[in-house]
Formats: structure tokens, C-alpha cells, sequence
């Protein structure tokens, strides 16, 4: 896993790449996305699902991509938030470069896409709705 390498360089890298996992891999949209707690990511027989909370109240359970699940696993652990069930999944970073307990927005969303593009040297027009 070379890009699960490129990325261990901080959690912030660590949570980009489990968000991006996400949404690439099961084609979930943005706010079903950043709407997942902690516990919507499970375990069902060998395989790993995500609940997601789509529009209007609706929950989707879908699987896990394997390399989803791989992103999400090491994000889970180098951030400690196993046991925090009710919390949000995908968390903001506070001024000391660590988690916060809040939920990221759809515009953080946007702007950790559009940073990681440009790193990439892909095009400024990329965005979440590209994958």
C-alpha cells in the first residue's frame, strides 16, 4: 500500500486519504460522507460496511472496498477514536494540528480535495464531484 505510506505522515494525511477512500471507492457523495459516526463503520462477517446517512433521514448500508477499509483502519487507529461510537467519523483539525470532536463541513471538504490535488499537480478545477 505505497499511497497508504505517502500519507502516514500525519493523521491529517491519514484522515484525507480514509475521506477520499470513502467517497472514491463507494461512490458515497460529500454529506453522506461527513455525516458517518465512528460506529457507521462496522464489521459484518469478514467484511467491513459503512452506514451512510443520505437525503432525507434514508441510511444505505453499503461494503467496504477493501482499500476503503485499509484507509479507515489506520486512520481509526493512529487517531484513538475507536471507542468514541457516537462520535464523528471525519474531524476537523484544531490549531495544534490535532483532531477535534467536530464534524467537517462539506467546504472542508472541498478545500482538502482541492490542496491535495494541487499536490498531485492535477488541475484547480478538480473538486467532489470529479470522483
Amino acid at each position: 500500500m505505497a499511497l497508504l505510506r505517502a500519507y502516514t505522515d500525519s493523521i491529517i494525511g491519514l484522515r484525507d486519504l480514509a475521506l477520499m477512500g470513502v467517497m472514491v471507492y463507494n461512490f458515497a457523495r460529500v454529506s453522506a460522507t461527513i455525516r458517518m459516526n465512528v460506529e457507521d463503520y462496522f464489521s459484518q462477517g469478514r467484511r467491513g460496511w459503512f452506514r451512510l446517512h443520505e437525503k432525507g433521514g434514508k441510511l444505505h448500508d453499503v461494503p467496504a472496498h477493501h482499500n476503503a477499509e485499509a484507509y479507515l483502519d489506520a486512520y481509526i487507529s493512529e487517531a484513538s477514536i475507536s471507542d468514541e461510537k457516537k462520535g464523528p467519523l471525519f474531524r476537523t483539525i484544531g490549531r495544534r494540528r490535532k483532531l477535534t470532536y467536530n464534524r467537517m463541513h462539506r467546504i472542508d471538504v472541498l478545500r482538502t480535495i482541492k490542496r491535495r490535488a494541487m499536490r498531485a499537480g492535477l488541475s484547480a478545477s478538480v473538486c467532489c464531484h470529479t470522483f
